[in-house]
C-alpha cells in the first residue's frame, strides 16, 4: 500500500495509478483519471476500496451504467459511503420537482472520517422522505461547490429551492476544506476551503437565493461549531439554523424532526457529549 500512497511518485506508483483508472475505464465506462484516489490516503483505505468496488458492481447489476451516471452527473467518486438503494433511487428522481435537500461530502478524506457515515446517511433519508427528496453529491473545492449549488438550482430552483444541507469536510475554526490531493492539486488551500472570508462574500449572498427561508445546514466539520467560527458566518448569510460540533469529534448519531410548517430540524449527536453549536439567524441559541 505505501506505493500507492500520496507522496509516491515513484515510476511503479505512476504505472499501478494508470492501470487502476484504466481498470475502472473499462469495467464501469468511466472518462475520469481520479479513481485512483481512494486508494491514496492510508491503511485504513484497503478496506474502503474494496467496499467501493463492491458497491459500484453492486449498482451496476442493479440498473447498468448507474456508476457513470452518478459519477458525470453528481460527481460521486467514493461509492463506498453510500447505501445502493439510496443513489439508485436518486436517479430514479432525479427529474422529479419536488421540495428537496442536499448532502455535499468532500472528495478529500484523509483519516476516514467520512467513510462509516452511511448508517447516517441512510437514518436522514428515512426520516425525510415522505416530506423531502435528498440529492447527494461531492465536492472538491469552492468552486465545485458553487457549481453544485448552481446547477440545482437551474434545474429545480423554478418550483424548489434547497431545505436543508449537509456539508461535510475536514475543518478547523474559520474553514471546511473540500479539496483533494489529485482533482483540486492545481488549486490554492484558499480555492478547496469554504471560509469566513467566502461565506460573507458577494457570491455567497447570491447563492443565498437557491434556498429556502431559514433553511436547516448541517457542517460535519471539526471545530467549525466554535465561538465567532464559520457556523456563525453561514447562519448570517443565509438567515439559517445551522448546526456544527466546537471541537475535534465524529458524528455518532443523526435524526430529523418537522415542525409545524413542514420544515426539518436535525439533531446531531457526537461522539463529545459537550460538542454540539447551534445558531440561527446568526444568533447563538442554548441546545
Amino acid at each position: 500500500a505505501d506505493i500507492l500512497s500520496v507522496s509516491d511518485k515513484s515510476p511503479i506508483s505512476q504505472k499501478l495509478t494508470t492501470h487502476l483508472n484504466h481498470f475502472f475505464k473499462e469495467r464501469y465506462k468511466l472518462e475520469g483519471d481520479n479513481f485512483d484516489e481512494m486508494i491514496k490516503y492510508g491503511s485504513y483505505i484497503k478496506n474502503e476500496f474494496r467496499s467501493t468496488i463492491l458497491k459500484m458492481d453492486a449498482l451496476e447489476m442493479t440498473l447498468p451504467g448507474s456508476v457513470k451516471r452518478l459519477n458525470s452527473e453528481f460527481n460521486i467518486y467514493e461509492f463506498g459511503r453510500y447505501h445502493e438503494d439510496i443513489l439508485l433511487n436518486q436517479l430514479k428522481e432525479e427529474n422529479e420537482q419536488k421540495p428537496y435537500g442536499l448532502i455535499i461530502f468532500p472528495r478529500s478524506d484523509h483519516n476516514g472520517a467520512f467513510s462509516s457515515i452511511g448508517e447516517k446517511i441512510n437514518s436522514i433519508y428515512n426520516e425525510t422522505k415522505d416530506k423531502h427528496l435528498l440529492r447527494i453529491f461531492e465536492a472538491s473545492s469552492r468552486v465545485n461547490l458553487v457549481k453544485i449549488l448552481s446547477s440545482c438550482n437551474e434545474r429545480y430552483g423554478k418550483d424548489n429551492k434547497i431545505s436543508y444541507l449537509l456539508l461535510g469536510g475536514h475543518g478547523n475554526l474559520e474553514a471546511l476544506s473540500l479539496g483533494d490531493h489529485i482533482a483540486s492539486s492545481n488549486l490554492t488551500e484558499y480555492q478547496k476551503k469554504i471560509n469566513k472570508i467566502s461565506v460573507e462574500g458577494p457570491a455567497a449572498q447570491r447563492m443565498k437565493e437557491f434556498f429556502v427561508e431559514k433553511p436547516s445546514i448541517t457542517l460535519f466539520s471539526c471545530e467549525t461549531g466554535g465561538d465567532n467560527g464559520l457556523i456563525e458566518s453561514v447562519s448570517k448569510a443565509y438567515n439559517a439554523e445551522v448546526v456544527a460540533p466546537k471541537v475535534t469529534t465524529a458524528v455518532k448519531d443523526i435524526h430529523v424532526s418537522y415542525d409545524e410548517l413542514g420544515k426539518p430540524h436535525f439533531k446531531v449527536t457526537w461522539l463529545d457529549n459537550d460538542a454540539n453549536s447551534l445558531y440561527a439567524s446568526g444568533e447563538k441559541l442554548e441546545n
